[in-house]
């Protein structure tokens, strides 16, 4: 059989991979562009993340963990999923979805030109198990697993979808700290599907108030300081890009990150040059350019005070 009929090309063969680590892997240019992000949190939580847009037509054939639950949350186009002997399963954009994994493998079809973002998380039955003993009534475990005898589909919350814009990058939790952080997020995101799945609320604090449009504007500042990290524009010019006064940018930022615009590209900046130390084969000068620094000396400073090392051994320290 062809691979577009089905076959599992190597980039995609197994998303969740049973090891505690991190990979990251870009699609070959035969298939089209995009990258996968492979990891597990310490607490033993699977985690992949993908962003594709593929040159043909393809269907991947993704092995399942026995007894597993897979969360899949939809951040692109309509993604296919099918089980054999079973209906396929359209999952749109702004959905999740939570499955058991009981069957040996399902497929994942992808069509051409089109741009596809999926999460993915995978919770082994053994961790299941031991969430469910820790939390849970044996009313609720029952009303769980019942409600997972069926595929589930619900919407993303304004919640999740801020915990999954915060871990953009799973590459940037790699000390102690970082994981401990990583895995605190990932369960606050199962609590949420829980909660769905049991049809309950979870008290929040104070919510971000100031309107949908309000918070696309913040995704979008966010994504601008990613993207231009190296040479941004002001606050201001930045406010008037975004269609907002310079002070009006700075209170919905702050409220929406719990951070000021200037911390917040400060600690992206930093985040960025840890990864790049790591898996760039660069000179601390140019990652020091790269993340918008115009010396070595002021990132240096800057990364001594975050991670407690200066970058040069950090990099030694990583490969040691």
């Amino acid at each position: 059989m062809s691979r577009r009929n089905g076959n599992a090309d190597p980039a995609l063969k197994s998303l969740f991979d049973k090891t505690d680590g991190f990979a990251e892997s870009g699609l070959p240019p035969s298939l089209g562009t995009g990258k996968i992000v492979r990891t597990a949190t310490k607490k033993g939580i699977l985690l992949c993340s993908l962003v594709l847009r593929l040159k043909e037509d393809r269907k991947f054939r993704q092995p399942l963990i026995r007894d597993a639950v897979y969360l899949w949350f939809n951040y692109g186009e309509k993604t296919v999923f099918e089980r054999e002997g079973k209906k396929a399963f359209s999952l749109e954009k702004g959905n999740y979805r939570v499955c058991f994994g009981k069957e040996e493998a399902e497929t994942l079809s992808f069509v051409k030109e089109k741009d596809y973002q999926l999460k993915g998380i995978c919770l082994t039955s053994g961790l299941l198990k031991e969430i469910y003993s820790l939390y849970f009534e044996n009313r609720e475990e029952t009303e769980s697993m019942c409600a997972l005898d069926e595929d589930r589909v619900f919407s993303n919350s304004a919640r999740m979808d801020r915990l999954f814009f915060d871990l953009r990058d799973y590459g940037a939790y790699r000390n102690g700290p970082g994981m401990l952080y990583l895995d605190s997020r990932i369960q606050e995101l199962v609590a949420l599907c829980m909660a769905d799945l049991l049809d309950t609320e979870i008290t929040e604090g104070k919510h971000f108030a100031s309107g949908h449009e309000n918070i696309k504007v913040m995704e979008e500042a966010a994504r601008i300081i990613d993207e231009q990290i190296a040479d941004l524009p002001s606050r201001p010019e930045m406010a008037k890009k975004l269609g907002m006064s310079s002070s009006a940018f700075g209170k919905y930022f702050r409220e929406y990150f719990g951070t000021s615009v200037h911390a917040y590209i400060i600690n992206r900046r930093l985040e960025k040059a840890a990864m790049l130390l790591i898996e760039a084969d660069m000179p601390i000068k140019e990652v020091a350019a790269t993340v918008g620094y115009s010396k070595s000396s002021n990132l240096s400073a800057a990364f001594k005070r975050k991670f407690g090392v200066l970058p040069k051994d950090y990099r030694k320290h990583y490969y040691e």
